[in-house]
């Protein structure tokens, strides 16, 4: 396994993608000594020109996102060879389009016509299908198994289970768990069992050889078999905590783990002044870019808003941003007018009845929320972050859940890592795990989470996933 942005990502997902971009490195070389096979020191010129690298770069990033935007990245959505098959002939054809198009738009750019066009599309689409049926047939060399042993039955160790279930691509494989009371040896907690007690920790370790001990002891005050875990730890056994690996497995935060002393002595919720810097110069750029290049779409959009129902183009609604600042949020209308008239306001659920024609595809696109690249070239907003809430629910929210004003800190965002990992909340329990989520992402900030997450926002708009 691999550590990226605080997350466990699969080896043989990372594997993957380096050796594929060797690949495609080598498909790109061959292709073009097989065009200059008569001259050879003309070949050399081309490789060794100081814009090769640029042009070459640019080729493979194409490829490498059309792979990524069709999951084939994803080990668990990928497991079958005929949808691998499928997603990997989509991608390599999804692939030529993009280079074709750049071609005509920017014929400077890429490398001779018949170098890269023809001979390197031919010999990289052979060399990666065969590469991944390789890797396919051969896979299990890639996945050596950890044998987890968890020590003790808290709640956080329970969910942290379920979750390790869930992902058989991180190749954890659960032996069971640990207990304080014999009598309840041999009890199922999830799908592996009690397996023995608390003090047999150091025999059942080495008999079941153990990799990696999860502590999910619901009170540790001295009964924490520490001798036994230092002996295990010395002899390379991992120790871990259930809150940290659950942090790293799943992408949140467990709001179990966040007691004060926690928050203040735990790593990570670093805010660095020239990223904040960086952060605001790229929203700036990238709102004004998307104002200038949607301007169409927004027009169309107001047009189609005004022949399907009565009421304004725009919706304005005062919502709660950075350090409890109130601000007006602006979205395309996709409700009617009366959807909160003469009473309360309140969540909006699946298939919402107030929600217009219009503002249905609207809503499945997230179309209606293009409007707040104005949010964001005001400094209201930014493009990535906790989404703003109104502050009716806010002032509910806050008495309820822990820690919720603390997620006012950040500027709020058009997307975030809640948003892309988790749909719309419409219950307080839904809000109270999208809440874990922007935790994660307040704790693990950087420039570099910032653009993975629109990349994944990219991926979730064009493919409809988690929308509703």
């Amino acid at each position: 396994m691999f550590k990226v942005f605080s997350q466990y990502f699969p080896a043989q997902a990372v594997f993957l993608f380096v050796t594929e971009n060797l690949l495609l490195w080598g498909s790109l070389l061959l292709s073009i000594y097989i065009r200059f096979y008569q001259d050879p020191f003309l070949a050399e010129e081309l490789i060794y020109a100081p814009t090769f690298r640029i042009e070459a770069l640019v080729i493979i990033l194409l490829c490498q996102l059309c792979f990524y935007y069709n999951g084939l990245y994803d080990l668990t959505t990928v497991c079958r060879r005929s949808e691998l098959g499928i997603r990997l002939v989509q991608a390599l054809g999804g692939w030529c389009l993009l280079l074709t198009l750049g071609y005509l738009l920017y014929p400077n750019l890429f490398l001779g016509r018949t170098v890269f066009p023809a001979i390197m599309i031919v010999i990289a689409s052979i060399s990666l299908l065969a590469w991944r049926e390789v890797v396919s047939r051969m896979g299990f060399l890639l996945k050596s198994r950890q044998r987890v042993l968890f020590l003790g039955t808290g709640q956080i160790g329970i969910d942290l289970c379920r979750k390790l279930l869930q992902r058989n691509d991180l190749n954890f494989e659960i032996v069971g768990f640990l207990d304080e009371e014999p009598q309840r040896v041999g009890e199922r907690i999830v799908n592996p069992a009690i397996i023995g007690t608390i003090d047999e920790l150091v025999s059942i370790a080495k008999r079941e050889q153990i990799h990696r001990i999860v502590v999910s002891m619901a009170d540790r005050r001295g009964r924490l078999p520490v001798r036994e875990l230092l002996d295990l730890r010395l002899q390379g056994v991992q120790i871990e905590d259930a809150h940290t690996l659950f942090e790293h497995v799943a992408g949140r935060i467990s709001m179990d783990s966040m007691h004060p002393s926690w928050l203040i002595f735990s790593d990570g919720f670093r805010k660095l002044r020239w990223q904040s810097f960086l952060k605001r110069c790229f929203d700036t750029v990238l709102a004004f870019l998307g104002i200038v290049l949607t301007l169409p779409l927004m027009l169309l959009v107001a047009i189609c808003i005004k022949l399907d129902s009565k009421g304004p183009i725009l919706f304005r609604q005062e919502r709660i941003g950075q350090f409890g600042r109130v601000f007006v949020l602006l979205k395309f209308r996709s409700m009617t007018t009366e959807a909160e008239a003469a009473q309360e306001p309140q969540w909006a659920t699946p298939n919402d009845t107030r929600v217009t024609r219009v503002g249905r595809f609207l809503r499945l696109s997230r179309i209606d929320e293009v409007p707040q690249f104005f949010n964001i070239l005001r400094g209201e907003m930014s493009f990535v972050g906790p989404r703003p809430e109104r502050p009716f629910f806010v002032a509910k929210l806050e008495k309820s859940l822990k820690y919720y004003q603390d997620r006012h800190v950040v500027k709020p965002g058009l997307t975030g890592w809640a948003q892309i990992s988790f749909a719309y909340a419409s219950t307080e329990e839904e809000t109270r795990e999208k809440l874990e989520y922007d935790f994660f992402y307040i704790k693990n900030f950087s420039v570099l989470f910032d653009l993975a997450i629109i990349f994944q926002t990219i991926k979730t708009v064009l493919w409809g996933e988690g929308a509703r």
